[in-house]
């Protein structure tokens, strides 16, 4: 979904993914989430994040809130 709305952001496309998972209620309290990003060569990262609060409201402020409802639920 982040290729067909912002492009190719590199790295900052986790981002814009966690955002869509968020603006998708998708995240509940207490999920982990683990990201892979894959870079040019052999160029690898990971990161692995905690839900610590409710997710609610959350396409509002984000950068999903004027389109989210276009896009199907994964």
């Amino acid at each position: 979904m982040t290729l067909h709305r912002f492009g190719n952001q590199s790295s900052s496309s986790l981002w814009y993914e966690l955002a869509y998972l968020e603006a998708k209620e998708k995240v509940k309290k207490g999920d982990n989430i683990w990201q892979l990003g894959m870079g040019s060569g052999p160029k690898c990262c990971s990161v692995v994040l905690k839900c610590i609060r409710p997710i609610f409201g959350e396409y509002e402020k984000g950068p999903w809130g004027d389109c989210i409802h276009q896009y199907p639920i994964l």
